[in-house]
């Protein structure tokens, strides 16, 4: 009888062990689901970091500083500032840069050393300064420290017009005097061109599909048709998206399309 007994306690006490151990186990394979989640769901890993940004933050000296980085997937960067006002102001860095443990802030290495901010926090095409302890910047001026990421395949060519309020520029102007273009520079988020008569300069602001340009000037120059160049000054004004397909832009208000250009290498 009580070796019955102590049959059936050793057959209960291995079924708890049992279920324990599976119970643990079971834990612990949640556990690392969990784990192996969290790494994946960080900017390093689901986001797609690498390219050039560039955005103008805020200066106490200045009229802000005009602010490039281009991060690598080789885990180098490059950097450009120009103090806007300031003559020969530009400045040039490269060096490796590193993650935070859990893979949101880029660390620019090397500036610290000279004073300058090193750590960026990396968001869906952009990039947010840090202040020099790597701490979120608050206050009035905070969204002036983001860096918005340049679509490469918008700059850097010369986009010639095709099509303006849905009128093909041959059947406006078969012979124009002067090629109305646009030009969209990396460097400072700059753009000019020639709108038909004049040339124009001035800047732009993309994110995403967004375009917004401003502080637009141009020439005061006089020509005998100034159809296309009112229509071009118009069209400043008014978009706000675009979108590319091959080498084709499209220059659009919401979903309409103002103007078409075509690309070629400057």
């Amino acid at each position: 009888m009580k070796n019955f007994i102590s049959c059936v306690v050793i057959a209960v006490s291995v079924l708890i062990l049992g279920f324990g151990m599976n119970a643990c186990q079971s834990k612990s394979k949640t556990q690392q689901s969990n784990t192996k989640s969290v790494v994946a769901d960080n900017s390093k890993n689901s986001l797609d970091w690498d390219g050039t940004y560039t955005g103008t933050v805020p200066c106490a000296n200045c009229g802000g500083i005009i602010t490039q980085i281009t991060l690598k997937k080789d885990y180098t960067y490059s950097l450009q500032v120009e103090y806007a006002g300031k003559e020969n102001s530009m400045q040039k860095f490269e060096g490796s840069f590193q993650w935070n443990d859990p893979g949101s802030i880029v660390i620019l290495n090397g500036l610290k050393e000279k004073s300058m901010p090193s750590s960026y926090f990396v968001g869906e095409n952009k990039l947010t300064q840090l202040d020099m302890d790597g701490n979120v910047i608050t206050g009035d001026l905070a969204s002036s420290y983001v860096l918005t990421k340049i679509n490469e395949n918008l700059v850097g060519k010369k986009w010639k017009l095709i099509e303006i309020n849905g009128v093909a520029i041959s059947s406006m102007n078969p012979q124009p005097a002067v090629e109305t273009f646009i030009f969209f520079q990396a460097d400072g988020n700059k753009v000019y061109g020639n709108s038909g008569c004049n040339n124009f300069s001035g800047g732009y602001k993309s994110e995403g599909g967004a375009l917004k340009f401003s502080g637009m000037i141009s020439t005061r120059k006089m020509c005998i048709d100034m159809t296309i160049e009112n229509q071009m000054n118009k069209l400043f004004q008014a978009v706000d998206t675009y979108a590319l397909q091959n080498n084709t832009l499209s220059l659009q208000q919401g979903k309409t399309i103002l103007a078409r250009f075509v690309s070629s290498q400057p």
